[in-house]
């Protein structure tokens, strides 16, 4: 028996995943790489689909053989249809791309009733930034003495190229109902309901 993958990344979107609605019954990964992240996703919704644009990643999340449907496609050119998905995530992937219009994007595929997860990678910059890094620093190295960390094939963007502080601004101005949140490990999380 494999024991389950385990990183930041997974580990904050399960906690967003709580989050999915009753009676959802389909959802979007953007940004899927080999697939771990909607395999996730699927556990909670019948019927996924998960986009990526890197063609390496979209074979190796084929080549697990679940009933998820991967597609090699871009977030704003990637053909979905008009009616939009209950659930949509979107796990380190937006600082690959414009946040604002990565947002944008991402809102205008979640139905009314739905919810947007986001799970994404910022820089540190302020005192309280350094401060919470050095706790999960602590709480990371703690964790990963039981739990091997598992490492993603996809493609990596390092540094982010937001803060913290502009990753909340830029994110409540695209979308000002949202809620953003540091999480733990290194993460953020934002959610936001049409």
């Amino acid at each position: 028996m494999t024991e389950p993958r385990w990183n930041s990344n997974l580990h904050a979107l399960d906690l967003l995943l709580d989050e999915v609605p009753d009676g959802a019954h389909d959802g979007l990964d953007v940004g899927c790489g080999e697939g771990e992240t909607a395999r996730h996703l699927r556990a909670r919704v019948p019927h996924v689909v998960g986009i990526d644009p890197d063609e390496t990643s979209i074979e190796l999340a084929r080549a697990a053989g679940d009933d998820i449907d991967y597609r090699l496609a871009e977030l704003h050119t990637a053909d979905l249809g008009d009616s939009g998905f209950d659930v949509v995530t979107c796990v380190a992937m937006l600082h690959h791309v414009d946040q604002a219009t990565g947002l944008t994007d991402l809102a205008r595929l979640v139905r009314p009733g739905g919810i947007l997860l986001v799970v994404g990678l910022a820089r540190s910059r302020s005192v309280a930034d350094y401060l919470r890094d050095a706790v999960d620093a602590v709480a990371l190295r703690r964790h990963t003495l039981r739990t091997p960390v598992w490492e993603t094939p996809s493609p990596k963007v390092w540094p982010p190229p937001l803060t913290y502080a502009q990753t909340k601004a830029v994110s409540l101005d695209a979308l000002p109902t949202a809620t953003f949140r540091r999480l733990s490990y290194f993460r953020y999380g934002l959610t936001w309901r049409p």
